[in-house]
């Protein structure tokens, strides 16, 4: 790149981009200034992918269609309803299977397991219609810049055949839509060259800005075996009995619009399946992108009053961590993420204000080198605490964790934390047919997106909009609306201080394939996961 003769900007953005997708790991990115960003290409056709009756993996079309997409192609005189089923021979000259396997590994930048990127590229939609239906058009069909690249190719060839075996080979287009109106060339290039100043936001499977969600899905039958107890759709979460020893609690964000609520469905509807007799748990945390880190460590202390709800962490040592904390010292400033008061030691003890959490520090060998970093380091001042009314009477032997591998960030602190310090067993769905997965994705632990990240230096006087200073410590800000995020903290598990969890392939304890209706229906899952249970 740095000999590279870039003929526009938007190329030089794209390899800057593209150089981050290759780590697959969504707390390490670059994000292309918003005017580029704001795009998301469409193909109309959802795609889903089922191991069939024959015992093979198959991609097909999905029974959900895009309402806003339905209407403009029944415009263009095709109905798309009519492709619902059908199964996928081939897109492009490739068989379909085959393509969608190179399209994961080559385009989806957010994740290192194969598998699981796999899955994202697919449609996999939410229990019931009242969630937040994430990742609808799954990450082939709807297109951001977020973490692949933008469809090379004007349109794509399918090759269909349906039931009566009937094979169609038809052409769609790839549809643009903006995420913003621009006036004019001037609207676009400023949407460029703005500051980026946007707050944190969770990491989602999918962001599908065209059209309204559909105001109905078609369900199966079998969905009246599923009793509600308590849900809060809106703050992604809800509770289910599915017989007469096991409920399901069902958690698809750690990043809710209200926490207070969130917490409150997840302990009341824990203590109406007691008071029912229930005694098994199924966690299912599918397309949990993560969130809040204490709010995870909130309901892990719902879940094990007693234990602890926190791992071993560290921050590597540089000159401009000493200096950022040096100046929390100086500011007696305790709100950034290099204040040592805001931390606490493996034994639960508090740092003094002073660098001594930081240096002389801890070497480790790491990336082929041997690197500094600090003291094994966890939040405290509060973090995860909660004043639970109810004790919880579930053990972890009565319990599962269900992802379809992308468990993200807090989530995959959660599912780690139960897994390895609880011995919570796993169940990974979906994936690819006969080969191993794991349940959790780019556990790291904690991000900082850029905008954060110069707050904080900020408040510790850094001063980063001067664009003057060239003996900084610090960076200064970006000049356009492309932003960055990055993991300052790396997470361990509880017994291997040298390499952290990100770098770790955990797997499964078991592997659930999908039917068609499991593909469909993702509640019909938590019938077949009841073998798991002793």
């Amino acid at each position: 790149m740095k000999t590279a003769n870039y003929n526009t900007d938007w190329d030089f953005h794209i390899d800057v981009a593209s150089l981050f997708w290759k780590l697959r790991d969504a707390h390490t990115a670059y994000f292309v200034p918003e005017c580029y960003k704001s795009f998301t290409f469409y193909q109309p056709l959802p795609l889903i992918s089922f191991v069939d009756e024959s015992n093979l993996q198959i991609i097909a079309v999905s029974s959900y269609i895009n309402p806003t997409l339905a209407q403009h192609w029944l415009e263009q005189g095709i109905d798309l309803h009519q492709f619902s089923g059908a199964t996928v021979m081939h897109i492009g000259n490739m068989d379909a299977m085959n393509y969608m396997v190179q399209y994961a590994r080559e385009d989806i930048g957010v994740t290192k397991d194969l598998a699981t990127r796999f899955d994202l590229a697919l449609r996999i939609p939410t229990p019931f219609d009242g969630f937040q239906d994430r990742g609808s058009m799954g990450w082939f069909s709807g297109r951001s810049l977020k973490f692949g690249p933008f469809p090379l190719q004007s349109s794509l060839n399918y090759t269909l055949q349906f039931k009566n075996g009937t094979v169609l080979r038809i052409n769609f287009p790839w549809i643009a839509q903006p995420g913003a109106s621009y006036a004019d060339t001037l609207a676009f290039q400023s949407a460029c060259r703005a500051s980026a100043n946007v707050s944190r936001t969770p990491l989602v499977a999918n962001v599908e800005p065209i059209g309204p969600k559909p105001s109905s899905h078609p369900r199966s039958p079998k969905r009246s075996n599923i009793t509600p107890l308590v849900n809060c759709t809106s703050c992604g979460v809800g509770l289910y009995q599915i017989d007469a020893k096991t409920m399901v609690l069902y958690i698809n964000t750690f990043e809710p619009s209200d926490e207070a609520a969130f917490l409150a469905t997840i302990e009341k509807g824990l203590a109406i399946g007691s008071s029912l007799g229930l005694t098994n748990v199924i966690l299912d945390l599918s397309q949990n992108g993560g969130g809040d880190i204490c709010l995870g460590r909130q309901v892990l202390r719902l879940l094990f009053p007693d234990r602890i709800n926190w791992g071993p962490t560290d921050v590597p040592q540089s000159p401009l961590a000493l200096n950022l904390t040096l100046s929390a010292v100086a500011l007696n400033n305790s709100n950034t993420f290099w204040s040592p008061t805001v931390y606490l030691d493996e034994d639960g003890n508090p740092f003094p204000n002073s660098e001594s959490w930081l240096v002389p520090g801890i070497s480790r060998f790491r990336g082929g080198v041997v690197q500094t970093f600090s003291q094994l380091i966890h939040i405290g001042t509060g973090c995860g605490d909660i004043n639970q009314t109810n004790p919880n009477p579930y053990v972890p032997k009565n319990m599962l964790i269900m992802t379809r591998g992308f468990c993200g960030s807090t989530c995959a602190l959660f599912a780690n934390h139960l897994r390895n310090y609880e011995g919570v067993r796993t169940v990974v769905v979906g994936g690819l047919k006969g080969r191993p997965q794991g349940y959790t994705s780019f556990p790291g632990l904690q991000v900082l997106d850029s905008p954060d990240f110069y707050d904080e230096l900020d408040s510790l006087d850094q001063n980063t909009s001067d664009q003057s200073c060239t003996t900084c410590l610090a960076p200064r800000r970006l000049l356009t609306s492309a932003a960055f995020r990055m993991c300052t903290r790396e997470i361990y598990g509880p017994d291997d201080f040298d390499l952290p969890l990100e770098y770790r392939f955990l797997q499964a304890d078991f592997q659930l394939e999908t039917s068609r209706a499991t593909a469909e229906y993702p509640e019909l899952i938590w019938e077949q996961l009841l073998q798991f249970f002793q």
